[in-house]
């Protein structure tokens, strides 16, 4: 169950950050074979003073300004719900 959050400066519309979200689980189905559905996002809005970042990182511009973290953990480890873990043994 991929737990997606997107951090983003506040102001943008509520079209952009739907389409933002759309993209980022299409990525994900794509490329992690996500299954449809096992969807879980939210946005995390900063005002532009709250969020800092360096334009460059190991010769890396930060053009796109795009930082992609994952974090696997194994999936017996998780609850859909009912207080129950699904997968677990």
């Amino acid at each position: 169950m991929p737990f997606t959050r997107v951090s983003i400066l506040k102001g943008k519309s509520s079209e952009y950050k739907k389409a933002l979200l759309s993209n980022v689980y299409l990525a994900m189905r794509e490329t992690f074979n996500v299954p449809e559905d096992d969807l879980v996002m939210v946005i995390h809005e900063h005002e532009p003073d709250g969020f800092l970042y360096s334009g460059n990182y190991l010769n890396i511009d930060h053009a796109e300004n795009v930082f992609i973290n994952l974090v696997e953990s194994p999936k017996e480890n998780g609850s859909f719900g009912n207080g129950v873990a699904q997968y677990a043994e």
